[in-house]
């Protein structure tokens, strides 16, 4: 484990840099197009490049170089990891997601756990697996950019109604699906919006 991290702290960064864009990442569409790649070819160059880097950047997570992560540490990852689609249009910013830091942290506390099992600690394999798979979804969605809705009412965008049903089949069938979570902050973030006063309850002519 400790060779392992030795050789993840000296990576050259390879995409997902923070504050800096790779050579051959430059623009949304190329970088659809290297996530693309990452799944079609599993032994592939580009794969082994985003390995390597989510490698560097759960090093440079791992406060105490023990090899895992705590919850603690997650919330910085995921920044680290967003960084890159995030500054193409790709991915939300926070403040689309979330209404406050705490509710954001709340949020990543509960996919830590989901991610780990409940573990404690989350392991590289673990996150990797986690980052591959949500690429994964991406892709089969269709890469698309964020669109910012009204007001705050951004966080569910399905294209078709196909996929509205099956988001909703998901959410409603077991509250582990994170579509569940997802469909949870989306009428957490409705109601909120409605309540005007900011007191936790709303009126009549709010409901409607």
């Amino acid at each position: 484990a400790q060779a392992t991290l030795v050789q993840a702290q000296n990576l050259r960064p390879i995409i997902f840099t923070v504050g800096s864009k790779p050579s051959h990442v430059m623009n949304a569409e190329s970088f659809t197009t290297f996530i693309k790649d990452v799944i079609a070819q599993p032994c592939g160059r580009a794969h082994r490049e985003l390995y390597l880097q989510l490698a560097k950047l759960f090093s440079e997570a791992d406060s105490d170089c023990d090899g895992m992560i705590s919850v603690d540490d997650f919330d910085g990852l995921v920044e680290a990891t967003v960084h890159m689609p995030r500054r193409f249009g790709l991915a939300p910013a926070n403040e689309d997601l979330y209404i406050s830091q705490e509710q954001r942290i709340a949020s990543r506390t509960s996919l830590f756990h989901r991610i780990t099992g409940g573990s404690k600690t989350m392991t590289l394999p673990q996150f990797v697996q986690w980052v591959m798979a949500h690429i994964k979804c991406k892709i089969a969605k269709g890469v698309a950019p964020w669109r910012k809705g009204e007001g705050k009412l951004s966080l569910i965008q399905p294209k078709t109604p196909e996929e509205f049903i099956s988001f909703l089949q998901s959410a409603t069938s077991s509250k582990q699906n994170p579509e569940y979570e997802e469909l949870y902050f989306h009428l957490l973030r409705c109601f909120t919006d409605a309540d005007a006063h900011k007191q936790g309850v709303i009126s009549v002519a709010e409901f409607d």
